[in-house]
């Protein structure tokens, strides 16, 4: 009974002493879609074109400045690598597909206008290659097998809400882990090889920018 008597006391000067709406914590659900510009360093790539699609959470403190943000997002990744044979383009095309669990500390540091930063966690789920000789396409091959199925990047970003519910964001992941398990290997197609070197220097390099909804 003393101690009811004690919980009851502390809560009410709890309800006396915090302002008002300073408990007023928010969860927030938010769905997105984007454009990806993937590439791939250490390697003489160009960036693959994509998207990024999936569902965020958001966790919005009293204070309604500092925040928590995370989701599951499907991502494209990857590179191409052109070069010239006989006069006709030798192309691959490195189709790396991930789902991507971004941690991220945000700040709203004027109105809607946020900004953020934190790990990104990617799990591997399609690798493949495809190769293209003077438009003609000689094959794809599935390279499961050369590519880590787990990879760390760390994003950070800048972003405005709509106070309607709308949001845009524009963010850049910066890769930490070797893209490839190799550092050195081939792709093979139909009569035409391009070979890659310094394989375990590669790291995941992704600028996106993506619109979405706020529930």
């Amino acid at each position: 009974m003393k101690k009811r008597i004690i919980y009851w006391w502390a809560m009410a000067l709890v309800a006396i002493l915090v302002p008002r709406g300073a408990m007023a914590q928010e969860w927030h659900f938010m769905p997105k879609i984007g454009f990806s510009l993937a590439n791939i360093s250490a390697l003489e790539t160009k960036a693959r074109s994509g998207i990024n699609v999936g569902v965020g959470a958001e966790y919005v403190f009293a204070n309604e400045i500092a925040a928590l943000e995370t989701g599951v997002y499907y991502a494209m990744h990857g590179a191409y690598l052109k070069g010239n044979l006989a006069g006709y383009y030798l192309t691959s095309f490195m189709k790396n597909d991930y789902l991507n669990i971004p941690v991220l500390a945000k700040a709203y540091v004027y109105k809607g206008f946020n900004v953020f930063v934190g790990p990104q966690f990617s799990f591997n789920v399609k690798d493949n290659i495809s190769m293209e000789y003077g438009g003609e396409k000689l094959g794809e091959t599935n390279t499961t097998d050369l590519v880590n199925n787990f990879d760390l990047a760390i994003m950070l970003g800048a972003g405005y809400q709509f106070e309607s519910g709308l949001f845009v964001n524009a963010n850049y992941n910066l890769g930490l882990l070797a893209v490839f398990k190799e550092d050195e290997f081939d792709i093979v197609g139909e009569n035409v090889t391009h070979s890659i070197t310094d394989g375990k220097d590669t790291r995941n390099r992704v600028f996106q920018i993506n619109v979405g909804w706020r529930f």
